[in-house]
């Protein structure tokens, strides 16, 4: 439906790899303003890429023809700050609600569009999905960072939701080169995505999914609302760590409000008793939201005068999520989440019923009814709501890991060897073996364990010089019952850490203290042609460098005072996969 015509035109060149930092040599980073793009429009037509959106990245003064969507994105973690200069990250304003939408709108280095923001669409394509470590800057990214960065761009009013990078990746090796910058690890593009390099499950994407699930199931009333920030927001700073950040999306009547208790580079404090008073349009009154609580790193969006169907929900202090119609049921269960910190959990309907919700239950099940219409209503905590997926628009199904339909099965993916698997309603999925998911009695929801045979892979390893280590697996190490992949985890001190296979390069990391993964599925050719034999190398961390250049012409010789290289532990971690199916 759309295709991109360039990325970041007239705003930023490229480094020259095999010149820069001897000669200075970039790629230009062109001049030729909205003609360029118009002819590689012209250039897509003619090789049949007819769409009916064309886009272009809209930062950085880059130019924009009118008939072209802008995308625009941000990024709270930025290692190019860090090429050139040292220092501490400063905190950024990213998490700080603005209207996107609106002539208005606070300019600045992040968001200075070169056309009237109430002539175009808010959308983006580059919201932080993550961040690679750089050479000198390397952390590890809060997961949270990344759905509070979705809040806060759907409160902003954005529609238009795209990630970089939303599953991280290998970078492919060329023609005996590499073809990425010098700046970031050579073959690994993990990205710290939610999804990552090798489909690694992480926290970010069950946390994404739940505003993803409220975006398409409430589209057609979220979309058009208005973006309100409050006045009281306008001089929120950054560094701001008591002050509640909110905004609104409305119709005039009815509602979203968006919160986020998340700020990068620092520690935001918990928040309780919060209240929120929305003076409604045309006199319609006000409608109060109290006792809002929000952990650190916490963000939720609280609605107010909601259509459930005929019942009008007030307002609310759990966050709408979807809407399913469970098999042979004549009405829908609407499912919302208790955001963490939310002590007080509660949802008031139009005619005065108040449902008090549970702080400690992960499932709760309530059925409302007002002036004829009824309604069910689902509230799960937020650790729950991370591991749900909605099958076919008419059932809930929560796992460790990930689930997904595949040639009319629901398959599920986790690192545990008993993956138990709750549905709901109950009795929706079977297993291979036909036996079908149970209720214990205590709950609504069907409970269903499949115990797998454990996939032990023992590595061995061999200290072959002070940074350099031979690691061999045994052989059939991809084999096993239901294994999908075998994770090869490697802890390690260091600067850099390289692992091949037969010589060539398998996979880098920049040393930042977390575990460092490697998927051997994707790799089995290569290391099963190196007799099973990987070898990794540490690039020692130098402390004390004095490099000496009194000697003639090009002769160098480095000293350092200490050097880091060691290995902690190397173990393979299997990832597991079973089908079920509907029962």
């Amino acid at each position: 439906i759309g295709a991109q015509l360039d990325n970041e035109y007239m705003h930023s060149s490229a480094p020259w790899e095999m010149t820069t930092g001897i000669s200075d040599e970039w790629v230009p980073g062109g001049s030729d303003g909205i003609a360029y793009l118009e002819a590689l429009r012209g250039i897509a037509h003619e090789v049949g890429i007819d769409v009916p959106f064309y886009t272009a990245t809209g930062w950085g003064g880059a130019p924009v023809p009118d008939d072209v969507l802008p995308l625009w994105g941000g990024y709270a973690y930025r290692p190019w700050l860090f090429y050139a200069h040292g220092g501490e990250h400063p905190v950024t304003d990213e998490y700080l609600y603005r209207d996107f939408h609106a002539n208005d709108c606070p300019r600045g280095a992040e968001f200075d569009p070169s056309y009237q923001p109430e002539d175009r669409p808010y959308a983006c394509c580059e919201m932080g999905g993550g961040m690679t470590n750089s050479y000198n800057y390397r952390f590890v990214l809060p997961m949270k960072s990344v759905d509070a960065m979705t809040n806060i761009k759907m409160g902003s009013g954005c529609n238009f939701l795209g990630y970089y990078m939303y599953h991280g990746g290998t970078n492919p090796t060329g023609h005996g080169v590499y073809l990425n910058e010098g700046q970031v690890p050579k073959k690994s593009y993990d990205y710290q995505a939610g999804l990552g390099e090798f489909g690694q499950v992480r926290e970010s994407y069950g946390r994404m999914k739940t505003l993803h699930y409220f975006g398409r199931t409430f589209a057609e009333r979220f979309v058009p609302m208005d973006v309100v920030v409050p006045a009281d927001q306008a001089g929120i700073t950054p560094t701001d760590r008591e002050p509640l950040r909110y905004c609104v999306r409305t119709d005039g009547r009815s509602g979203f409000v968006f919160l986020d208790n998340f700020q990068d580079h620092d520690e935001m404090v918990a928040k309780h008793d919060e209240t929120i008073g929305i003076t409604l349009a045309d006199g319609a009154g006000t409608v109060v939201i109290d006792g809002i609580g929000l952990a650190p790193e916490e963000n939720c969006v609280l609605p107010f005068n909601m259509d459930l169907d005929g019942v009008t929900l007030a307002a609310a202090t759990v966050q709408p999520v979807t809407a399913i119609t469970l098999p042979g049921a004549a009405r829908r269960t609407f499912v919302f989440l208790r955001p963490d910190g939310m002590t007080r959990a509660w949802m008031r309907f139009a005619d005065g019923t108040m449902l008090d919700v549970d702080g400690d239950a992960d499932f709760q099940r309530f059925t409302v009814s007002d002036g004829g219409a009824t309604v069910d209503v689902v509230v799960l905590s937020r650790a729950k709501a991370g591991e749900m997926t909605v099958i076919d628009g008419e059932a809930l199904v929560f796992a460790p890991g990930a689930a997904f339909r595949r040639d009319g099965r629901i398959v599920v993916e986790s690192t545990r060897g008993d993956i138990r698997v709750e549905t709901y309603p109950a009795g929706y999925l079977a297993a291979g073996n036909g036996e079908t998911d149970i209720m214990d009695g205590s709950s609504p929801l069907g409970s269903l364990t499949v115990a797998l045979p454990e996939a032990h892979v023992e590595p061995t390893v061999e200290r072959l010089k002070d940074n350099r280590f031979a690691i061999t697996l045994p052989d059939g190490f991809m084999d096993g019952d239901h294994v999908k992949d075998m994770l090869l985890q490697v802890r390690y001190m260091g600067d850099i850490g390289w692992l091949f296979a037969g010589g060539e390069l398998v996979n880098d990391n920049f040393c930042n203290g977390d575990v460092w993964e490697i998927g051997m599925k994707e790799n089995a050719g290569l290391v099963k042609a190196a007799g099973n034999r990987l070898v990794l190398v540490i690039t020692p961390l130098r402390k004390g460098v004095n490099v000496n250049v009194d000697s003639p012409m090009a002769a160098r010789m480095e000293h350092a005072d200490e050097q880091i290289a060691s290995l902690e532990s190397v173990a393979v971690q299997p990832v597991y996969e079973v089908e079920f199916r509907k029962s």
